[in-house]
């Protein structure tokens, strides 16, 4: 299993790299790109828009870590709160209160 596990990680690294190099070649154009305060030196097409796909991929990854943290933190609350509710019927037990007593 940790073979083929292995094998399809390998094709998969390859099919990128081939799919990567292929876009490159066909956005070898160069282009400058105007960003209304700054005018940056022209640049292949192909690195501006796998620079912004790196850029909108890293910010998209940020906001789903902002994401599960809150995640977290809510289901950390929930357990503490499950935990002393818990107990506190452990005690209403002992003390014989029972069905709303």
């Amino acid at each position: 299993m940790r073979l083929v596990r292995t094998l399809l990680g390998g094709m998969m690294l390859l099919a990128t790299v081939t799919t990567g190099a292929l876009f490159s070649l066909q956005n070898a154009t160069p282009i400058s790109l105007d960003l209304l305060v700054i005018q940056l030196s022209p640049r292949p097409a192909s690195v501006w828009l796998l620079g912004m796909l790196a850029i909108g991929a890293l910010l998209g990854l940020l906001a789903s870590s902002v994401l599960a943290l809150q995640q977290r933190a809510l289901l950390a609350r929930q357990r503490r709160e499950v935990s002393r509710l818990q107990i506190e019927v452990d005690q209403l037990r002992r003390a014989g209160v029972t069905n709303g007593d």
